[in-house]
């Protein structure tokens, strides 16, 4: 069994159609068959069900499938450990948050230690990366402390408070705090379900008995304040978020029953041997949030 064979295999698997593996691979279709027909013998069972022309993994090949998996994984982590011993890698470093507008406060100081480090931004929701994380598609990602899986370990970083964003002629603006309760009925912008600040005001929603009229949906805070000033309803900002003073025609009123609170927090895999440059930037976050005053915290 060669690990040539593996590869294909993987392949094959993720897209059960010979052709396009073969396009993918860049090797012709019937050397790539005859590799599979060979490990199926050395293996000594069939990992697809074939239907004429076309194939699909069978229960053994799913099987087969999952360690392949985790020796991918095992194979991309001792490659990354040997560069770093070696000193080879400079350093890229995969990031995803649900917001992105926060992190350069939080990039620059560390770029400025480390320039020739290079970072991969992406802004995903809360599905979206908690399975980039499992995949070892990203090395760290913002998240709140939601259940994870076994091998994520997530440190807690801050906690922000949501506030509720009106227009400046709306009937709670000038108002010192106001209750949940006190939106039900209003329209509403929200995140796209998923969405790491969604999610969090959907439970506060629910625990509320709140169904929420969803008027339009917006992730970035400079779009929501835009349509709140428009009139298109209330939305809710947590303290991450740096209000835009541009904007007159809104007004920032304290939610106070309950105080609703956005955690984060940077999570990463603990069984996932990550480059000197990732580990370094983790320490330098956790760092960073510990030394900052709740005041001067980035972000805030």
């Amino acid at each position: 069994m060669e690990l040539l064979q593996l590869s294909y295999f993987w392949v094959v698997a993720r897209l059960e159609h010979m052709t396009r593996a073969a396009e993918e691979l860049n090797v012709t279709q019937p050397s790539l068959s005859r590799s599979i027909t060979r490990l199926e013998r050395e293996i000594g069972v069939p990992l697809f069900d074939r239907h004429g022309r076309g194939l699909r993994l069978n229960q053994l090949g799913r099987v087969f499938l999952g360690h392949i998996d985790q020796v991918a994984r095992e194979l991309d982590s001792a490659t990354r450990q040997l560069r770093d011993m070696a000193g080879l890698e400079l350093g890229t470093i995969s990031l995803a948050a649900g917001a992105l507008h926060w992190l350069p406060e939080v990039l620059r100081p560390f770029i400025a230690l480390h320039p020739d480090v290079r970072f991969r931004l992406a802004q995903r929701s809360l599905p979206e990366m908690t399975r980039l994380l499992a995949e070892a598609e990203i090395d760290s990602c913002f998240l709140p402390g939601v259940p994870l899986g076994p091998r994520t370990r997530w440190h807690h970083l801050r906690t922000a408070p949501i506030s509720l964003i009106v227009p400046s002629s709306h009937r709670l603006a000038g108002r010192t705090g106001v209750e949940l309760s006190e939106v039900d009925g209003e329209d509403m912008i929200l995140g796209k379900p998923g969405d790491v600040l969604r999610e969090t005001m959907d439970d506060y929603f629910r625990q509320a008995g709140i169904i929420p009229r969803v008027a339009c949906e917006a992730d970035e805070p400079a779009a929501v304040e835009d349509f709140v000033a428009a009139g298109f309803g209330v939305a809710f900002i947590p303290g991450l978020s740096k209000p835009t003073p541009r904007h007159e025609l809104t007004a920032s009123v304290p939610i106070i029953d309950p105080a609703c609170v956005l955690t984060l927090g940077i999570a990463w895999d603990q069984d996932r041997c990550l480059s000197f440059a990732a580990r370094a930037f983790r320490r330098h976050v956790v760092s960073m949030y510990e030394e900052a005053t709740p005041e001067a915290a980035p972000g805030g």
